[in-house]
């Protein structure tokens, strides 16, 4: 005897259920069933071929150990047409009876097998009619804005109640303490931290992950793959999709697998309420994933694993471009070409000793960003950037109120249709009148953001860095060498054309570290104000405060245009 329900909200009781139907019919035809030979599965698919009972019931079919099997019906036993019809052959072969209580098959009458193979059809279709249904109803729930399932790390659903029985939907919230983990981890990653590195340091914090432990699942922990799905996901900033993947089974494993839809069927929209994350640190965080991923390809291997070492991944050989490693020596660091050292493909052996390198980089450093030709270089380039920023928000500016208005007479007519249009008599007008009157909607409220952030941008003067400022830039980063190489090394890097220093060998048995850096690019960065609050909203004035301190808009290109070269000699 064989029952199955496949639920984790249907009931034990629809297995007594089942059971007790199935002796009822035994009994009245005087046959016995011994308690061993009663078989279930609870809360699993008939599309499955991964069940307990019925793996041990095909076991027992093929060795012929039984005579008759007794199910309350054919969908009990499965619900794919190819399964069930592949159970029918595999009893037929080893001259085992099946009987369908509730379907009044019994295999052991003429015309069984066509009764056995219709209702096998009308079970898969079955199916297959549920999942169409099933998708609509979720489409329709991402339209409204509400939960279609499992959420990201750093929200939680909270039911809709409408009146009825069930909840009409789930409404989607952040959830502020995993808000403050999903912060933390963009931070740390911005900061130099790797993926390993976060995902140790939050599992030795306790911080519970994702799916939290469970009797099934009591070894749950952070794990690097969680830790790089969340800083690519969008939805921490408000752009939420739906349908880009669908859930496919193969039909020789029955595993299910990812299946990517077409672009017509994703379904995307903005939702700037639920956004976690603010731009700038999105932006530093999608460059380094960027950076780590370009390293990877090549011989360079990747930055920004924890070290104690401020030029660990920063240094390349200036005769091969593979990278420079710390590679041992005396009780001072040395680094090495991993070429020669590990290789044997590069010439240079020569090794270059750490704290040699820092002071003389450091000194190098302190002269380049306090000259005073440079800054006189930097405001002459401001001015002219500032004439230029001008006269485009101008006409960025009129675009913008051009478009808005616009937007708010579509607006005015849909709104008007839908009072004056019975939704009955037309639902299927009515239905594409909403759906443009929501995409006309938040194409405004983002219009109408962008507008507002221009006019905060034109009114905030920029405040260019002083000689003092920059300095302290600098004792900013010696003082984070000594407690924190991690961060130093990742506010280094940042400020480094490609993230690198060439390590050039001199005849004289020398070295000359080689680059060009960025003054710009950090001094706008360090003097940017940081929050520690998840965003609520993108129009509330806080959010905004990052992006305008300190460069107004105007400059932000100039972090790069500034550059200048970087070169020194020092004594391997």
């Amino acid at each position: 005897m064989y029952a199955r329900f496949s639920s984790e909200n249907q009931r034990d009781r629809s297995i007594e259920d089942q059971v007790q139907l199935c002796k009822d019919n035994v009994e009245r035809r005087e046959g016995t069933i011994r308690e061993d030979m009663l078989l279930t599965d609870y809360a699993v698919s008939g599309v499955s071929n991964t069940r307990a009972g019925f793996d041990k019931l095909l076991q027992l079919i093929d060795r012929r150990a039984i005579d008759v099997v007794v199910t309350e019906s054919l969908d009990r036993l499965s619900r794919d047409l190819g399964d069930a019809d592949r159970l029918w052959k595999i009893a037929k072969f080893n001259d085992v009876r099946l009987i369908c209580v509730s379907d009044g098959i019994d295999s052991a009458r003429d015309g069984s097998r066509l009764q056995f193979a219709f209702k096998a059809v009308m079970s898969d279709e079955y199916l297959a009619d549920l999942s169409k249904k099933t998708r609509r109803g979720l489409y329709g729930a991402a339209r409204k804005g509400r939960a279609t399932g499992g959420l990201p790390y750093g929200y939680d659903s909270r039911p809709i109640w409408d009146g009825g029985r069930e909840p009409g939907g789930y409404e989607i919230l952040i959830s502020e303490e995993q808000a403050v983990v999903v912060v933390r981890i963009f931070e740390m990653y911005r900061d130099g931290y790797s993926i390993l590195s976060i995902a140790t340091r939050l599992n030795d914090d306790g911080v519970e992950p994702p799916r939290a432990r469970s009797k099934k699942n009591p070894t749950r922990f952070w794990k690097k793959g969680t830790i790089r799905e969340m800083l690519r996901n969008r939805a921490y900033i408000g752009h939420w999709t739906f349908g880009r993947k669908r859930w496919h089974k193969c039909p020789v494993t029955r595993k299910r697998r990812y299946k990517r839809n077409p672009a017509s069927e994703v379904f995307e929209k903005y939702r700037p309420h639920l956004r976690i994350i603010e731009s700038e640190l999105w932006e530093a965080v999608q460059e380094r994933l960027e950076a780590v991923a370009a390293k990877y390809k090549g011989n360079g291997g990747a930055p920004g694993a924890r070290t104690a070492h401020p030029f660990s991944g920063l240094l390349a050989c200036g005769s091969c471009g593979a990278p420079m490693v710390n590679a041992g020596g005396s009780s001072a660091v040395y680094y090495r070409c991993s070429g020669a050292h590990s290789g044997g493909t590069c010439d240079n052996d020569r090794p270059v000793r750490e704290d040699v390198l820092l002071a003389a980089a450091l000194a190098e450093l302190k002269r380049v960003v306090t000259d005073t030709d440079l800054l006189d270089e930097v405001r002459s380039r401001i001015a002219q950037r500032l004439k230029s920023f001008k006269l485009t928000a101008d006409d960025e500016h009129q675009r913008l109120a051009k478009q808005i208005g616009r937007l708010d007479a579509e607006v005015q007519n849909l709104v008007s249709f839908i009072r004056t249009t019975d939704s009955a008599s037309s639902p299927g007008s009515f239905d594409a009148v909403r759906d443009s009157l929501e995409r006309a909607t938040n194409e405004r409220r983002q219009l109408h953001d962008r507008l507002q952030r221009l006019e905060r941008r034109r009114k905030v003067p920029p405040k260019l860095p002083t000689v003092e400022d920059i300095m302290a830039l600098i004792l900013d980063i010696e003082a984070r060498l000594k407690e924190d190489p991690t961060t130093a090394r990742e506010a280094i890097r940042r400020m480094l054309d490609g993230g690198r220093i060439a390590m050039h060998p001199q005849p004289d048995g020398t070295y000359k570290a080689e680059s060009v850096i960025f003054p710009l690019k950090l001094a706008w960065k360090t003097r940017r104000r940081k929050s520690k609050k998840p965003r609520k909203s993108d129009t509330s004035e806080a959010s905004e405060v990052v992006e305008n301190d300190g460069c107004a808009g105007a400059i932000v290109g100039l972090e790069h245009a500034i550059s200048l070269g970087f070169e020194v000699t020092l004594v391997a």
